[in-house]
């Protein structure tokens, strides 16, 4: 059984390169930044803070805590507003021509999150630095 480790790079320029390489599955392509994986969902997004549709997400510089922010006014997307806090996410920083990096898997923490649904600013803190495959 092989195991990711926090830091670890995969030179993969697109998800469905990160989600065949890394996670075995075949296809042509996965458009999504999310892919369901047993009871985790993967996670594959910039950490570098720049809105993109809708969306800003930052790490802190110890790479333990992402801060998930909705900086939409007139955000509406329903499916959006659809979430399940119980799922750990497998999250990836998705750099541009450089690949991915595997931060660790994280869990929501609904104290510090947006009370208004856990939708437009959600905090996850890193539980584990390592996953099995």
């Amino acid at each position: 059984m092989n195991t990711i480790k926090a830091g670890s790079i995969f030179n993969q320029k697109t998800n469905v390169g990160l989600l065949n390489d890394v996670f075995g599955t075949n296809y042509k392509q996965w458009m999504k930044c999310t892919y369901m994986y047993g009871d985790y969902q993967v996670w594959m997004i910039s950490l570098d803070g720049k809105v993109k549709l809708d969306w800003s997400n930052t790490i802190n510089q110890e790479k333990t805590v992402i801060i998930e922010k909705l900086v939409s006014t007139d955000f509406t997307i329903e499916k959006h507003k659809i979430f399940d806090p119980t799922i750990k996410r497998i999250v990836f920083d998705k750099r541009k021509g450089e690949g991915f990096e595997f931060m660790g898997v994280f869990e929501i923490d609904l104290s510090k999150s947006d009370r208004n649904n856990h939708w437009q600013k959600r905090v996850w803190n890193r539980i584990s630095d390592k996953f099995p495959l």
